[in-house]
């Protein structure tokens, strides 16, 4: 997936990626005359062909277009950092108890509707503490395009 969020970032100039579970959000420049419906059609099913090609089976994305200045990322962001967090929970809520019981319709049936603390709770008691899960997991991954500076010893600078 991350490769992808690269991919997909350099293609159509994205000032960054940020990536949980089975969503990506993109914050755009303007493309496409900023008409959004088109730009997250095309950028959602660009990136779940090319998530597809690379895995060898065909995959599905939620994807978000997001067209914001600086200052209502910093709002965005966290909003949807508590999502990765609840998808983070409600994960492995699902996979821990697929392992005891073997039904997924019976597990899905058994969590519908719980809230975090219920879910941590589930965890808890089966010895799965997940703050201590890898931090890419319970929060996502934010990729963005850092300006660097290169010296070159007889010329001034040059900027990528």
């Amino acid at each position: 997936m991350v490769e992808c969020c690269k991919e997909i970032m350099k293609e159509f100039n994205a000032a960054f990626a940020y990536t949980f579970s089975d969503e990506v959000n993109f914050l755009m420049k303007d493309i496409f005359n900023c008409r959004l419906e088109k730009i997250n059609s095309i950028v959602a099913s660009e990136f779940a062909s090319r998530v597809s090609l690379k895995l060898g089976f065909p995959v599905s994305f939620d994807s978000r277009i997001i067209f914001a200045n600086l200052d209502e990322i910093w709002e965005y962001l966290p909003w949807r950092q508590g999502e990765a967090w609840r998808n983070h929970l409600n994960s492995y809520a699902f996979y821990t108890l697929l392992k005891e019981i073997g039904d997924r319709r019976k597990v899905q049936k058994f969590l519908e509707g719980k809230k975090s603390p219920e879910l941590h709770e589930i965890l808890h008691v089966r010895g799965i503490n997940p703050a201590k899960t890898p931090a890419w997991q319970r929060r996502g991954i934010l990729l963005y395009w850092k300006e660097i500076e290169l010296e070159k010893e007889f010329e001034g600078s040059y900027r990528i």
